[in-house]
């Protein structure tokens, strides 16, 4: 019994400890450091899972119902209404917005006429099943890869099917990105893929959103230019304009990792004639939101009914960008200690973790870290605070990988270590909002 206990633990070390320690034999399974990524992963979804459906069912009573009902234009007739229902397992992460997206993938977008004659019809607040042009707030990709699935699936674990495989897809592509841009730095990858899973706002990974496709889109451009296959960054960047309006902004930091080596060296003339194909997949990119421009101008007759109906059924407010950005960081700041700890409209921890990415901004930049993924960082940073108020701030800040990768491979193992326990404390309280239908972002 002796020699058995020794050899099998002796086993278990040469399996697992690779997993953690970046170092495994050739023959282990865990060799790699995409299957190493993949297995964190899986821990993380499957507690994910079963966390939230626990908690789901212990107390039942703190499912918010007022709060589903009024913010969210859910179906009227959805069971979760009920005062002892038991929500279904894939309803659990059918969570606010996501009901928009299931409802294009089911109907798809109505004409001017429908919408038309649904607001006719007397109904105050639109729901999600009838003829809304609040579908034209979000964009096309997400839910048309769901309609793929819906054909032989139901439409929610259609979802669910394809936000397992899309994530699965964004590890394969990270790993790779990580190996070309940090190809010695193996071991500090496991901290970095953490703390990117257990940020308390990629929660979202889990539900019914779009953040694991922009993440995975966004990933293969810069994977595609480092690879130099243009025509492959052009499709990425093509579809990461139809999953998201702010996917159009990785056209800066392409255009920057195709030419900042001639303007290292002050090199005009490389800068404006080298790389003539490249620069032209780049900045054909834009095409993908003007196709979602003409689907509009198709069904509705207004190329940006998108954005009217953002305006209108959000409250964004139309003011100038300096205006915003003076709202969102001055003038929060002077009104922080009156503000809600976590709500919808400018809450601390979205001023607070505002604070935390525009520091980490600062250290990658003085760090020298690649300057085309400091510049996407700070675009999804900048981009929310110059367009509207801090409502789901936190939850835009989960897609931004550089900034986890640049902590994970900049920071003492000490300080990883205590980030990943508290952000793993968030993110279990995210988990707990969600099934709850509290306010998460």
């Amino acid at each position: 019994m002796g020699i058995l206990y020794k050899d099998s633990t002796l086993a278990c070390q040469a399996l697992f400890l690779p997993l953690y320690q970046g170092m495994a034999p050739h023959h282990s399974p865990f060799s790699s450091l995409f299957s190493r990524v993949v297995i964190l992963f899986l821990v993380v979804r499957c507690l994910t899972y079963v966390a939230g459906w626990t908690m789901a069912r212990v107390d039942p009573d703190s499912f918010d119902r007022t709060n589903y009902e009024t913010l969210f234009f859910h179906r009227p007739e959805d069971p979760r209404m009920q005062p002892d229902a038991q929500i279904p397992f894939k309803s659990l992460w059918n969570y606010g917005d996501s009901e928009w997206y299931l409802s294009i993938a089911e109907h798809g977008y109505p004409t001017r006429s429908e919408f038309d004659s649904v607001n006719q019809s007397g109904g105050v607040v639109p729901t999600t099943t009838d003829n809304s042009k609040v579908r034209y707030a979000f964009f096309p990709l997400f839910p048309m890869c769901i309609r793929l699935f819906a054909v032989f699936l139901p439409v929610e674990w259609a979802a669910f099917c394809v936000i397992q495989l899309v994530s699965l897809a964004g590890i394969f592509v990270l790993t790779k990105l990580w190996k070309l841009y940090f190809p010695d730095q193996e071991i500090k990858a496991l901290f970095a893929f953490s703390l990117l899973f257990l940020f308390p706002f990629s929660v979202f990974f889990a539900c019914y959103y779009t953040e694991s496709l922009f993440l995975l889109l966004s990933a293969c451009c810069f994977l595609f230019v480092k690879q130099k296959r243009w025509l492959l960054m052009f499709a990425a960047g093509f579809l990461l304009c139809l999953t998201r309006p702010n996917g159009v902004f990785i056209v800066f930091p392409l255009f920057l990792a195709l030419t900042q080596e001639d303007l290292c060296k002050r090199n005009m003339r490389g800068f404006l004639f080298s790389n003539l194909v490249p620069k032209f997949c780049v900045a054909a990119i834009p095409l993908g939101l003007a196709s979602y421009f003409v689907v509009n101008h198709i069904k509705t007759g207004n190329w940006k009914t998108f954005s009217i109906v953002q305006k209108e059924f959000w409250k964004y407010e139309n003011a100038s960008i300096l205006t915003n950005f003076y709202n969102n960081v001055i003038q929060h700041s002077l009104t922080f200690f009156t503000r809600p700890l976590h709500d919808s409209s400018g809450s601390q921890v979205d001023y607070l973790v505002m604070i935390f990415v525009a520091c980490t901004l600062i250290y990658m930049l003085i760090s020298r870290f690649p300057l085309e993924l400091t510049l996407w960082t700070g675009m999804i940073w900048a981009v929310p605070l110059l367009t509207k108020d801090l409502m789901s701030f936190s939850r835009y800040m989960s897609i931004s990988f550089p900034l986890f990768f640049m902590i994970g491979l900049r920071a003492s193992k000490q300080l990883n270590r205590s980030m990943i326990v508290l952000f793993s404390i968030g993110y279990f309280l995210a988990v707990w909002g969600i099934v709850n239908y509290r306010w998460v972002g």
